[in-house]
C-alpha cells in the first residue's frame, strides 16, 4: 500500500468575547498540528500553540489514602505512539508520565510548541518528545525532553533505555533552577521454550534521577529505584517472585511515583490440578502469597500480608448432545462439554 505524501495538517483557530464590568475583550488563538510519515513505520509530528480543547475531563475521585492518585492521559498528542514509553509497567517506577507536561496542580499550562518522533526502525522501537511550555503565574517557562529506545530480543523479549530532562526558565526573581534528569534501563524477557516446554517471564529495571534538592546530598541508592519480577505462569504449577527498592529521593521530574523509601518482596506459589474424573469441574486452584514491605531508612516493617487461596473452582458448562456443537465439544457418556 502506498502511504502517499504521508502528510497530515490540523490547523485551528478560536475566538471568544468576554465582558467584565463593562470592559469588553476578544481573546483568540491560532495554532496547528503537522504530522509526517518519514517511513511507513516511523512518524514525526510538530505542534505550535498546542490546543487541547477537545480533551475529555478527568473523572472525579475521592482519595482515601495517603498516596497520590494517578489519572490517565487524555490528550491525543501524548497518546499516539505512547506504548514505547512503557517502562517496567508491573513494577511501577514510571520515569516518564506525560501528565507532568502542561499540567500543574490540576490546571492547564499553555504549550508553546511540541515535537514528537516515534515508530519502528529495523529491530528498534523509538520515541522522542520535546515540549516547551509558557510561563504562567508563579510557574516559569519549562522545556521537557524525553527519549526512549527499545531493542527486540528473540521472539517476545526486549531491552530498552529511557532518558528525560526537565529544564526551567527564570522565575519571578530572575533565578533559573538547575535542570533535572532521569535515566533508566529495563529488560522484558518472555519465552515459551523454558525447560520442560514451560512459559517463563522476567522483568528487571534500574532507574535514577538527579538530585531534586540542592540542599541535600543523597547517595546513588537514595536517588534510584531497582527491582525484578520472575514469573512461571503455567497450567498446573505457577510461581512468582518480585523484589523492588525505591530510594528516599527517587522522584523523577517527568515521572510519577506513588511512594518511595521502601523495600518490598512478594513471592507466590500455586497448584492448579485438572481432575479428569469429575466431568463438571474443569480446574481447581490452591495458592499461597506473601508480601512484606519495609522502610528503607529505618528497616521498620510497614506492611505484611499473607494470602491463602484454600480452594478455587473453575466449573464446566454441560449440555446435552442435541445442543452441543460436534466440532467444539467432547463426548462425556451421553453429555457434551463445551
Amino acid at each position: 500500500l502506498s502511504q502517499g505524501i504521508g502528510l497530515e495538517v490540523k490547523p485551528y483557530a478560536t475566538q471568544s468575547w468576554r465582558e467584565v464590568s463593562g470592559d469588553d475583550s476578544y481573546p483568540g488563538d491560532v495554532g496547528a498540528d503537522v504530522s509526517y510519515s518519514i517511513t511507513p513505520g516511523l512518524r514525526a509530528a510538530v505542534s505550535y500553540n498546542t490546543d487541547f480543547a477537545e480533551v475529555e475531563v478527568d473523572q472525579r475521585r475521592v482519595n482515601l489514602t495517603r498516596f497520590p492518585q494517578r489519572f490517565p492521559e487524555q490528550r491525543d498528542f501524548f497518546l499516539e505512539g505512547s506504548g514505547v514509553y512503557s517502562f517496567a509497567p508491573r513494577s511501577g517506577p514510571t520515569p516518564y508520565f506525560s501528565r507532568r507536561i502542561g499540567l500543574e496542580g490540576g490546571e492547564a499550562i499553555p504549550i508553546d510548541y511540541a515535537a514528537r518522533l516515534g515508530g519502528q526502525a529495523g529491530p528498534f522501537e523509538l520515541g522522542f518528545i520535546q515540549v516547551g511550555t509558557a510561563a504562567t503565574g508563579s510557574v516559569p517557562s519549562e522545556s521537557f525532553s524525553v527519549a526512549r529506545v527499545k531493542r527486540r530480543l528473540f521472539t517476545q523479549s526486549s531491552v530498552g533505555a529511557i532518558y528525560t530532562r526537565r529544564g526551567f526558565g527564570p522565575d519571578s526573581l530572575g533565578v533559573t533552577a538547575e535542570a533535572l534528569h532521569t535515566a533508566g534501563v529495563d529488560l522484558d524477557f518472555k519465552t515459551a521454550s523454558f525447560p520442560g516446554g514451560n512459559n517463563f517471564e522476567m522483568e528487571a529495571f534500574l532507574a535514577w534521577n538527579s538530585n531534586p534538592d540542592p540542599g541535600a546530598s543523597p547517595t546513588f541508592h537514595d536517588l534510584s529505584a531497582w527491582g525484578f519480577r520472575a514469573n512461571f505462569p503455567n497450567d498446573v504449577y505457577q510461581a512468582h517472585l518480585s523484589y523492588r527498592e525505591f530510594g528516599d529521593a527517587y522522584d523523577p521530574a517527568v515521572g510519577f511515583v506513588t511512594r518511595n523509601n521502601f523495600r518490598r518482596v512478594e513471592p507466590r506459589v500455586a497448584w492448579s490440578p485438572r481432575p479428569e474424573s469429575i466431568a463438571w469441574l474443569r480446574q481447581m486452584e490452591f495458592s499461597l502469597q506473601y508480601r512484606q514491605l519495609n522502610n528503607l531508612d529505618t528497616g521498620l516493617l510497614e506492611e505484611r500480608t499473607w494470602d491463602f487461596g484454600l480452594l478455587g473452582l473453575n466449573f464446566c458448562l454441560l449440555y446435552t448432545s442435541d445442543a452441543a456443537d460436534e466440532e467444539d465439544s467432547v463426548d462425556l457418556g451421553g453429555r457434551r462439554i463445551i
